[in-house]
C-alpha cells in the first residue's frame, strides 16, 4: 500500500465546470464615522476615568511575603 494519496481525480478535473460566486459580507465591521460617533456617545464608565484624581492615591511599599530561596538556602537544604 502507498502512503501518497490518490490524485487521479484532480489531474482530471475540469476547471470550467466551476461557477463564479460574489461574496455578500454579511457582518461588516462598523465604518469609522459609526466608531467615532459611539466614542462621543456619554458614557459613564469612561467618565469616571476622566474624572479620576491622581492626588488621592497613596505610595505603598511592597512587602514580600515568600521571597525566593537564595543559593545558600539552596545548598545547605540540598546537603541535608
Amino acid at each position: 500500500m502507498s502512503n501518497k494519496p490518490d490524485r487521479s481525480e484532480v489531474k482530471s478535473f475540469d476547471v470550467s465546470k466551476l461557477k463564479h460566486i460574489e461574496t455578500t459580507e454579511k457582518n461588516p465591521l462598523p465604518s469609522f464615522t459609526t466608531i467615532a460617533q459611539e466614542r462621543s456617545e456619554n458614557r459613564p464608565e469612561l467618565n469616571a476615568v476622566k474624572e479620576f484624581s491622581r492626588q488621592k492615591l497613596q505610595h505603598v511599599e511592597t512587602e514580600e511575603k515568600n521571597p525566593l530561596p537564595t543559593k545558600e538556602t539552596i545548598a545547605q537544604e540540598k546537603s541535608e
